[in-house]
């Protein structure tokens, strides 16, 4: 069971990264065409999917304990 943990607290490292890596581009991207609520928008979306990995995170370790 402590492997398993292990494995979920990675693919959610790994998707947390690849997130903010999407939400950066296009946060900078519609940052440069002045479009803020885009930028709104993907910073909102990108909190969301951290909250989102972190309650998943969290789930499985009180889970798996």
């Amino acid at each position: 069971m402590e492997i398993l943990r292990y494995i979920i607290n990675i693919v959610c490292f790994i998707a947390l990264f690849i997130t903010l890596e999407v939400v950066w581009a296009n946060v900078k991207s519609h940052w440069q065409s002045k479009n803020l609520l885009g930028c709104a928008e993907y910073l909102i979306g990108g909190i969301t999917v951290l909250l989102v990995l972190i309650a998943l995170s969290d789930a499985a370790n009180n889970m798996l304990l």
